[in-house]
């Protein structure tokens, strides 16, 4: 547990983007490119702005949960408590969090016809 918790420490210390492991404004640029249809583009966008939304309150969310650790670990009294159950709170978040990405990333596949998809994600 204690190493999940140095893991919070280390990637959401300073980092305003740990959680976006994909640069979502490039997915901004290939649907504005790739989809054609004014309608399903305009929904396709609002896929995206979703996406931005969960990803910067998740952003947010950890941010918080760091600061609670990096508190916890500066009072020595209940800490080991404190830190797992701080520790499953952010596996718990994040896996929340990677479900609901994943949904939205089917989601905003159902906005793109096979052949945009494939010229838009060809790498």
């Amino acid at each position: 547990m204690l190493i999940t918790i140095l893991t919070i420490l280390f990637f959401a210390g300073g980092s305003s983007t740990m959680v976006l492991l994909y640069d979502f404004g490039d997915t901004k640029k290939l649907v504005k490119t790739y989809v054609v249809d004014e309608e399903r583009r305009d929904a396709a966008l609002d896929v995206v702005k979703e996406i931005k939304a969960r990803g910067k309150a998740e952003n947010k969310n950890i941010k918080a949960l760091s600061k609670q650790v990096k508190s916890s670990l500066a009072d020595n009294e209940g800490v080991d408590a404190q830190v797992e159950y701080l520790g499953e709170e952010f596996l718990d978040s994040t896996r929340v969090y990677y479900k609901d990405m994943l949904d939205l990333r089917f989601e905003l596949r159902e906005h793109f016809t096979r052949e945009e998809w494939a010229a838009a994600y060809a790498e």
